[in-house]
Parts: structure tokens; C-alpha cells; sequence
């Protein structure tokens, strides 16, 4: 009788962990290299890192309890996207010392990695 509350609770964490691997290779992918990338790559995530990040919250799992919780991890998502992707461009465009690392940084995350 518990098979499916369990089985349930699996596919919770499932999708809770693919969703943050998705966006965490996503964003970095795109911080180094799309400058210069086809269009279309971009465009499908922003379709789809949505809807595992959305489902990922829906189903219910043990991992994401409460509401709160849940708000949690999907600005969790989206910052550290922002993040990873200024990251990934500061990397490529790379700089000579700290303070230029720092700029290209800032810069990435105002303007995006391009």
C-alpha cells in the first residue's frame, strides 16, 4: 500500500535534481559559449528549464515540503543561473587579474555574456 506515495516521493526528488542539474549545465554552457551560438539552443531552454523546474515543485516529495520551501528552490534556480552564466562568460572572456574578473562579473550580470 505505500508503493505509491513512495514511488511518488521518487519522482519528486527526480525531478527536483534534474531540474537543478538542467539549469546549473544550461547556464553555464550558455555563459561560455554562446556568444556566436545558434539562437534556437537558447530559446529551447527557455522553453524547457521552465517546465522541469515547475514540475519539479508540483509533484510532491519529501525534499520540498512546505510552500516556502518550494518558492525556495525555484529563486534558488533563478539566481544561481544568473550566476553560473556570469561565471561561465567571466571564464571565457577572461581577464588579467582579479579586479578584471570582478568587472566582467558585474558586467555579465547586467548585461548578459555577450
Amino acid at each position: 500500500m505505500q508503493a505509491a506515495p513512495m514511488k511518488a516521493d521518487l519522482i519528486g526528488h527526480v525531478l527536483a535534481f534534474s531540474a537543478l542539474i538542467f539549469i546549473a549545465s544550461g547556464a553555464a554552457y550558455f555563459g561560455v559559449a554562446s556568444c556566436g551560438g545558434y539562437v534556437w539552443h537558447k530559446q529551447m531552454f527557455c522553453y524547457v528549464a521552465p517546465v522541469i523546474a515547475i514540475s519539479a515543485v508540483i509533484v510532491p516529495g519529501n525534499r520540498l515540503p512546505s510552500f516556502g520551501s518550494r518558492v525556495a528552490f525555484l529563486l534558488a534556480l533563478l539566481v544561481g543561473y544568473f550566476v553560473i552564466e556570469a561565471v561561465g562568460s567571466m571564464i571565457y572572456f577572461g581577464g588579467e587579474n582579479w579586479r578584471e574578473y570582478g568587472n566582467l562579473f558585474i558586467r555579465a550580470l547586467e548585461y548578459g555574456p555577450c
